[in-house]
Protein backbone atom coordinates (compact mmCIF):
# COMPACT_ATOMS: atom_id res chain seq x y z
CA UNK A 1 0.00 0.00 0.00
CA UNK A 2 1.10 3.34 -0.80
CA UNK A 3 2.03 6.09 1.92
CA UNK A 4 0.91 9.14 1.11
CA UNK A 5 3.73 11.90 1.52
CA UNK A 6 3.32 15.33 3.30
CA UNK A 7 5.44 18.35 3.93
CA UNK A 8 5.50 20.09 6.95
CA UNK A 9 7.66 22.63 8.75
CA UNK A 10 9.40 20.61 11.57
CA UNK A 11 9.97 23.03 14.38
CA UNK A 12 11.38 20.58 17.20
CA UNK A 13 12.90 17.04 17.41
CA UNK A 14 14.57 15.05 19.75
CA UNK A 15 16.90 13.21 16.62
CA UNK A 16 17.43 9.54 17.78
CA UNK A 17 14.81 9.25 20.30
CA UNK A 18 11.34 7.33 19.93
CA UNK A 19 9.09 9.53 21.31
CA UNK A 20 9.32 13.62 20.54
CA UNK A 21 7.31 17.24 21.02
CA UNK A 22 5.15 17.87 17.56
CA UNK A 23 3.34 21.25 17.33
CA UNK A 24 -0.38 20.82 16.44
CA UNK A 25 -3.16 23.17 16.47
CA UNK A 26 -2.39 25.58 19.10
CA UNK A 27 -0.99 22.86 21.49
CA UNK A 28 1.19 20.10 21.80
CA UNK A 29 0.81 16.35 21.96
CA UNK A 30 3.83 13.78 22.38
CA UNK A 31 3.99 10.68 19.47
CA UNK A 32 6.14 8.35 19.00
CA UNK A 33 7.82 9.10 15.43
CA UNK A 34 9.77 6.35 13.80
CA UNK A 35 13.35 7.55 12.80
CA UNK A 36 14.68 4.47 9.66
CA UNK A 37 17.67 7.16 7.90
CA UNK A 38 15.40 8.30 5.06
CA UNK A 39 16.84 9.80 2.63
CA UNK A 40 15.42 12.51 0.32
CA UNK A 41 16.34 12.91 -3.64
CA UNK A 42 14.96 15.55 -5.38
CA UNK A 43 15.19 15.95 -9.10
CA UNK A 44 18.27 13.42 -8.98
CA UNK A 45 19.98 15.19 -6.50
CA UNK A 46 20.17 14.08 -2.47
CA UNK A 47 18.99 16.79 -0.73
CA UNK A 48 20.41 17.20 3.08
CA UNK A 49 18.61 18.48 5.55
CA UNK A 50 19.40 19.40 9.43
CA UNK A 51 16.52 17.81 10.60
CA UNK A 52 16.13 14.23 10.64
CA UNK A 53 12.69 13.29 8.40
CA UNK A 54 10.40 10.81 10.50
CA UNK A 55 7.96 8.66 10.25
CA UNK A 56 4.37 8.94 12.20
CA UNK A 57 1.32 7.03 11.82
CA UNK A 58 2.27 5.78 8.28
CA UNK A 59 3.08 9.52 6.32
CA UNK A 60 6.43 10.40 6.70
CA UNK A 61 7.34 14.09 7.41
CA UNK A 62 9.73 16.14 5.76
CA UNK A 63 11.61 19.65 6.49
CA UNK A 64 9.43 21.75 4.22
CA UNK A 65 11.73 24.69 3.58
CA UNK A 66 14.84 21.79 2.21
CA UNK A 67 12.35 20.33 0.00
CA UNK A 68 11.42 23.57 -1.57
CA UNK A 69 14.29 24.88 -2.04
CA UNK A 70 15.74 21.95 -3.57
CA UNK A 71 12.69 22.23 -5.97
CA UNK A 72 13.70 25.80 -6.22
CA UNK A 73 10.57 27.08 -4.26
CA UNK A 74 10.43 30.41 -2.35
CA UNK A 75 9.61 29.97 1.62
CA UNK A 76 8.06 32.48 3.62
CA UNK A 77 7.11 32.11 7.28
CA UNK A 78 4.55 34.54 8.68
CA UNK A 79 5.02 34.20 12.43
CA UNK A 80 1.51 36.40 13.23
CA UNK A 81 -0.54 33.76 11.17
CA UNK A 82 1.20 30.73 11.84
CA UNK A 83 1.29 30.07 8.44
CA UNK A 84 4.40 28.99 6.14
CA UNK A 85 4.32 30.08 2.45
CA UNK A 86 5.86 28.09 -0.79
CA UNK A 87 6.34 30.30 -3.72
CA UNK A 88 5.03 33.54 -4.08
CA UNK A 89 1.86 34.62 -2.85
CA UNK A 90 -0.61 37.21 -2.59
CA UNK A 91 -1.22 36.32 1.40
CA UNK A 92 2.14 36.86 2.26
CA UNK A 93 2.94 39.64 4.13
CA UNK A 94 6.02 39.93 6.07
CA UNK A 95 4.21 42.18 8.92
CA UNK A 96 5.04 43.74 12.17
CA UNK A 97 3.40 45.96 14.61
CA UNK A 98 2.45 48.96 12.70
CA UNK A 99 5.47 51.73 12.39
CA UNK A 100 4.64 55.28 12.46
CA UNK A 101 7.38 56.55 9.79
CA UNK A 102 6.55 59.75 10.01
CA UNK A 103 3.89 62.31 12.17
CA UNK A 104 3.73 66.00 11.78
CA UNK A 105 2.75 69.15 9.84
CA UNK A 106 -1.04 67.38 10.15
CA UNK A 107 0.61 64.55 8.04
CA UNK A 108 0.73 60.92 9.51
CA UNK A 109 3.08 57.89 7.35
CA UNK A 110 2.34 54.86 9.09
CA UNK A 111 4.21 51.29 7.54
CA UNK A 112 2.04 48.37 7.44
CA UNK A 113 3.98 45.37 6.13
CA UNK A 114 6.52 43.71 3.24
CA UNK A 115 4.34 41.82 0.58
CA UNK A 116 4.53 39.88 -1.97
CA UNK A 117 1.80 39.08 -4.75
CA UNK A 118 1.11 36.45 -7.03
CA UNK A 119 3.32 37.72 -9.60
CA UNK A 120 6.48 38.23 -7.07
CA UNK A 121 6.19 42.13 -7.14
CA UNK A 122 7.06 43.38 -3.46
CA UNK A 123 5.90 46.52 -2.08
CA UNK A 124 6.79 48.55 1.15
CA UNK A 125 2.57 49.29 2.34
CA UNK A 126 1.98 52.35 3.77
CA UNK A 127 -1.07 54.14 4.80
CA UNK A 128 -1.07 57.91 4.33
CA UNK A 129 -3.25 60.15 5.79
CA UNK A 130 -3.90 64.43 4.90
CA UNK A 131 -5.46 65.52 8.34
CA UNK A 132 -3.93 69.51 6.87
CA UNK A 133 -5.73 72.18 4.31
CA UNK A 134 -3.74 71.46 1.79
CA UNK A 135 -3.16 68.42 -0.92
CA UNK A 136 -0.10 66.91 -0.70
CA UNK A 137 2.21 64.21 -3.27
CA UNK A 138 4.79 61.71 -1.42
CA UNK A 139 7.68 61.07 -3.12
CA UNK A 140 10.64 59.13 -1.68
CA UNK A 141 14.20 60.12 -2.09
CA UNK A 142 17.81 58.86 -1.11
CA UNK A 143 16.31 55.06 -1.20
CA UNK A 144 18.51 52.01 -0.08
CA UNK A 145 18.01 48.57 0.27
CA UNK A 146 20.28 46.76 2.87
CA UNK A 147 22.53 49.90 2.40
CA UNK A 148 22.84 49.66 -1.33
CA UNK A 149 21.07 52.38 -3.43
CA UNK A 150 17.78 51.42 -4.97
CA UNK A 151 15.37 53.46 -7.59
CA UNK A 152 12.09 52.24 -5.74
CA UNK A 153 8.51 53.08 -7.90
CA UNK A 154 6.55 55.60 -5.72
CA UNK A 155 4.23 58.84 -6.48
CA UNK A 156 1.45 59.38 -3.82
CA UNK A 157 -1.55 61.74 -4.46
CA UNK A 158 -3.44 63.06 -1.15
CA UNK A 159 -5.94 65.13 -0.81
CA UNK A 160 -6.95 67.49 2.46
CA UNK A 161 -8.72 65.34 4.90
CA UNK A 162 -7.94 61.95 3.08
CA UNK A 163 -6.52 58.81 3.46
CA UNK A 164 -4.47 56.66 1.23
CA UNK A 165 -3.27 53.19 1.44
CA UNK A 166 -0.31 52.90 -1.38
CA UNK A 167 3.08 51.00 -1.22
CA UNK A 168 6.67 51.50 -2.17
CA UNK A 169 7.20 49.28 -5.37
CA UNK A 170 10.73 47.37 -5.95
CA UNK A 171 11.43 46.27 -9.27
CA UNK A 172 11.98 42.80 -9.89
CA UNK A 173 14.67 43.76 -12.48
CA UNK A 174 15.81 46.05 -10.36
CA UNK A 175 16.26 43.94 -7.36
CA UNK A 176 18.29 41.35 -9.38
CA UNK A 177 20.56 44.02 -10.39
CA UNK A 178 21.38 44.31 -6.37
CA UNK A 179 21.29 40.54 -5.91
CA UNK A 180 18.15 40.32 -3.97
CA UNK A 181 15.90 37.52 -5.70
CA UNK A 182 13.12 37.06 -2.92
CA UNK A 183 11.77 39.13 -0.11
CA UNK A 184 13.43 36.42 2.48
CA UNK A 185 16.51 38.59 1.31
CA UNK A 186 15.62 42.10 2.15
CA UNK A 187 16.34 42.90 5.65
CA UNK A 188 15.97 46.48 5.53
CA UNK A 189 14.79 49.85 3.76
CA UNK A 190 15.97 53.45 4.30
CA UNK A 191 14.90 56.66 2.68
CA UNK A 192 13.26 59.92 2.88
CA UNK A 193 9.83 61.35 2.10
CA UNK A 194 9.76 64.59 -0.03
CA UNK A 195 6.31 65.79 0.35
CA UNK A 196 5.11 68.78 -1.33
CA UNK A 197 1.82 71.15 -2.60
CA UNK A 198 0.19 69.20 -5.49
CA UNK A 199 -1.69 72.01 -6.81
CA UNK A 200 1.62 74.38 -7.26
CA UNK A 201 3.97 72.36 -6.84
CA UNK A 202 5.30 74.62 -4.45
CA UNK A 203 6.47 74.20 -0.36
CA UNK A 204 8.40 70.89 -0.93
CA UNK A 205 10.29 69.41 2.14
CA UNK A 206 12.22 66.57 2.93
CA UNK A 207 11.63 64.30 6.39
CA UNK A 208 13.93 63.16 8.27
CA UNK A 209 15.43 59.51 7.29
CA UNK A 210 13.52 56.91 7.93
CA UNK A 211 15.22 53.27 8.70
CA UNK A 212 12.75 50.54 8.59
CA UNK A 213 13.93 46.43 9.63
CA UNK A 214 12.12 43.64 8.01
Amino acid sequence: MKKKLFILSVLSLSIGANCVNAFAKTGTEKIDAVYNDIKIVADGNTVSTDTEPFIYNGTTYLPVRAISEALGKEVNWDAQTNTVYIGSSNTFTNTQAEEVIYDSNDLKVTYTGLSVNDYGEININLIIENNSQNDYTFQVQDFSLNDIMFEPIFSCDVVNGKKAIDGIYLPQWSLKDIGITGAEQIKKADFKLRIFNSKNWGSDFDTKEVSISF
